[in-house]
């Protein structure tokens, strides 16, 4: 196998596998560098920039593509969302974004501009050693992006790790001018304030627990149990009566099974009764779920008053 040259490694692997030229240069020969580079052991995927190949991941390719850009710039858009761990990586480019004067044009590399943009804080933020713009912003820059199950896939996931809020991100949408898909965006954002934290419980909202007949749902609502605060996914506080809706559309496991069943005691224990509707009979007999649910709410309504949980 060929080696690259002792110092040129040592100096790679000590910087993450990426390294500007011109700082490897300070070290080793540029001969040296020309032969790690005819032997494939090194490449120059970006501009001045040099790459230990059995180094390169997403995250090494993006410093390396910062690098090449150089300063006042962050990482931005979908490169972004991958480094904040919200949504898989897409795509081999790099998506950048620096202040309107910049002109960077650089083969893999995307970049857009935003005026008053600084690569500081708030608008930046380091992770994994990388700067990037905030979650918030990177979310709505992603929105037209990514194909359409994916694009609400990585807000629904950020608000249910409460990593944003929906009215966060619903000031970042009234702040860009033009934006594909805004009509949309605005309601998945209505849903989410709603409480809506999943994709089978926005299915819920407009299927089954709302329209006629039904009351007003809390969702996502806290309750104490054992020192910790669960959350109810579509709670009828008057019945205290929890509708669980379970997303798993496989099998959920044994811990987790076991686990839902000593929650489900414990709110028994309170008073609230759990009722769970598995993914394929919600989203395959939606209106036998609407009847079950306001059956339910009704029987309970006639075993009287129940006492306000405190």
């Amino acid at each position: 196998m060929t080696v690259v040259n002792g110092e040129l490694e040592t100096l790679l692997r000590g910087n993450g596998g990426v390294v500007e030229r011109s700082v490897a240069e300070q070290v080793v020969s540029s001969s040296a560098i020309s032969y790690a580079l005819r032997t494939g052991r090194v490449i120059a995927a970006f501009p001045r920039v040099l790459l230990l190949t059995d180094a390169i991941h997403p995250a090494t390719r993006a410093r390396a593509a910062l690098l090449s850009v150089g300063p006042d710039a962050a990482l931005s858009h979908l490169t972004a969302l991958f480094v904040w761990g919200v949504a898989p990586h897409h795509g081999e480019r790099i998506h950048v974004t620096t202040a309107p004067d910049r002109r960077i044009r650089i083969r893999g590399v995307v970049a857009h501009h935003r005026a008053g943009f600084r690569a500081e804080p708030p608008q930046v933020v380091v992770r994994q050693e990388l700067p990037i713009t905030g979650l918030d912003q990177t979310l709505i820059d992603c929105w037209p992006l990514l194909p359409g199950p994916d694009r609400r896939a990585a807000i629904i996931a950020a608000a249910a790790e409460r990593q944003t809020t929906p009215q966060r991100l619903r000031a970042i949408v009234n702040a860009t001018e033009r934006l594909a898909g805004r009509a949309s965006l605005y309601v998945l954002l209505d849903r989410l304030e709603a409480g809506c934290r999943s994709e089978l419980e926005l299915w819920g909202y407009d299927k089954i627990f709302t329209g006629s007949g039904m009351p007003e749902f809390h969702r996502q609502y806290p309750v104490r149990i054992h020192n910790r605060t669960a959350y109810l996914d579509v709670y009828a506080e008057p019945e205290r009566t929890n509708f669980e809706l379970d997303g798993d559309a496989y099998h959920r496991g044994k811990v987790r099974r076991e686990q839902d069943l000593r929650r489900d005691s414990a709110l028994a224990a309170l008073g609230i009764v759990v009722v769970r509707f598995t993914h394929d009979r919600l989203t395959t007999e939606p209106d036998a779920v609407r009847h079950d649910v306001l059956r339910i709410l009704a029987a309970r309504r006639v075993q009287g008053p129940l006492p306000h949980l405190g």
